[in-house]
């Protein structure tokens, strides 16, 4: 396949190149997921120069990892002064070579990151993420947003030094989260808190440290109970669902995404993970996997996202070997949607009603969903079941929304009593 993208000469060169093997597989597993030639034959460039790297060190091909790309893209890349021209920009760089990894086996993370995680960090991050998988069972989500803080902790505090826990101290722990806390919202500084909190009983459990390490930890105040937070309205809602060309595959996609936020009052993860086999047109149901809260449910199946999801799959969805019911139109053609996805569809459609100043993610149309139903007479157990709430202390906050309900709850003013 390899001559479907380049000249002869190029073909001739590949080939040659130390890593002529693996930068040749490169090309069919990038012509498979529908890339352009014009982008195939940048990462072609970028493979070969990381291949020539790679024979001027003498590391072994089987060798080749997460590691020694890293290193290319920070040590070599910013000083390079190879003779053969070959693509420089680090982005492009790092996709490739995030591709040629992948070709590999390997399970790439994020290899271009500016910080060069230890090994003995790394190492740590990898035993709390085991942690936080089989004894608390978090969801993928919350486990990527907890490393992050994890890591950021580990990496500041000891760089590529042995991990040592007896130097971390409360007053550092402190530190670090109220930093956190000066630049960030509350509910981030929350979340920091609660990330370090949780590493710190990973440390304890496994004796690392002492109790009043992660007693440390202060907490982050966040009165959201007491905020009447900015909504939806239901004709913003309608603008939102019809700024989707419906006449377009992706915008078909987006619109049938958009209900499942807007209708059902999914999460955005919730959407991702949406299988075809969780469809169940017979019963007009679709099942939930078990998400956030770690609890199936199903839901009932509404006409027009129905109709929505029956159009996208007869006519948009591509042929793929993966079951996930969204999946991506263009390059890489064929997988499984991302959140990031998603939520850049949702960004457009705010942007294109007029709407990207007051409002960025996705909740905001499940918020919207939960207002619509409240104000409709549903109870709220009915609507935290719908919710995949546990508690009905994080449905009450959606009954604030219906102003004409509590204004009839509230008593009247005693007639003659005066202040």
């Amino acid at each position: 396949m390899l001559e479907l993208c380049c000249i002869p000469q190029a073909c001739c060169r590949v080939r040659a190149n130390y890593l002529g093997p693996l930068v040749e597989r490169l090309a069919d597993y990038l012509l498979k997921r529908g890339y352009k030639r014009e982008c195939i034959k940048q990462y072609l460039r970028a493979a070969e120069h990381f291949g020539r790297w790679v024979g001027t060190h003498r590391i072994a091909p089987a060798a080749v990892d997460e590691a020694v790309a890293r290193q290319f893209l920070h040590r070599h890349l910013p000083h390079c002064h190879c003779v053969v021209a070959a693509p420089r920009c680090r982005i492009l760089v790092r996709a490739a070579l995030r591709h040629l990894l992948c070709c590999m086996g390997h399970q790439t993370g994020h290899i271009g990151g500016h910080v060069v995680i230890s090994p003995a960090v790394q190492s740590i991050i990898q035993e709390f993420d085991q942690y936080m998988q089989k004894t608390c069972g978090l969801s993928e989500q919350t486990r990527v947003c907890r490393r992050r803080y994890a890591r950021e902790l580990l990496q500041s505090t000891f760089g590529q030094r042995p991990v040592r826990w007896g130097r971390l101290t409360p007053a550092l722990i402190m530190k670090f989260v109220a930093a956190y806390a000066r630049r960030c919202s509350p509910a981030t500084g929350a979340i920091a808190a609660s990330a370090i909190r949780s590493l710190l009983r990973f440390a304890q459990l496994h004796g690392f440290c002492e109790t009043r390490l992660g007693q440390a930890v202060p907490r982050i105040p966040a009165w959201k109970r007491g905020q009447n937070s900015q909504r939806l309205t239901d004709a913003q809602v309608r603008d939102i669902l019809g700024s989707f060309d419906r006449a377009t595959a992706i915008g078909r996609r987006g619109y049938a995404m958009a209900l499942c936020l807007a209708d059902l009052g999914l999460r955005v993860s919730e959407v991702v993970a949406l299988r075809l086999e969780d469809l169940d047109w017979r019963k007009a149901s679709v099942h939930i996997a078990r998400s956030k809260n770690r609890r199936a449910r199903v839901l009932p199946l509404p006409r027009r996202v129905g109709a929505a999801l029956a159009a996208y799959l007869r006519h948009d969805r591509p042929a793929s070997t993966h079951r996930h019911l969204f999946l991506r139109l263009r390059a890489p053609l064929g997988e499984p949607v991302g959140k990031d996805l998603i939520q850049g569809a949702i960004r457009q459609a705010y942007a294109a009603c007029g709407l990207s100043r007051s409002f960025a993610g996705t909740h905001v149309l499940r918020h919207a969903a939960a207002c619509r139903m409240h104000q409709l007479g549903v109870p709220l157990k009915q609507i935290a079941d719908l919710l995949g709430h546990r508690s009905l202390d994080s449905t009450v906050v959606y009954a604030r929304a219906n102003l004409h309900q509590l204004a009839m709850a509230a008593l009247p003013w005693p007639k003659g009593v005066r202040l």
